[in-house]
């Protein structure tokens, strides 16, 4: 199970590159609600989080 903290950024995170009217990545084209709700809570086998794996794309998102 992922920690509360890291779904919390995740949360903060989806909706900051939702809210984006300026951002054109594939990580907002592809990471629909529906992958998001399905992969927010799952680790991988070396317990990798989905904010491990996307982390550096929320990063780009200008506020």
């Amino acid at each position: 199970m992922v920690d509360q903290a890291v779904l919390d950024k995740l949360d903060a995170g989806f909706k900051r590159l939702q809210d984006s009217k300026d951002c054109h990545s594939l990580l907002k084209k592809y990471l629909t609600q529906d992958v998001f709700d399905k992969l927010k809570s799952r680790k991988t086998a070396m317990g990798a989080t989905l904010l491990d794996v996307i982390q550096s794309g929320f990063n780009l998102i200008q506020m």
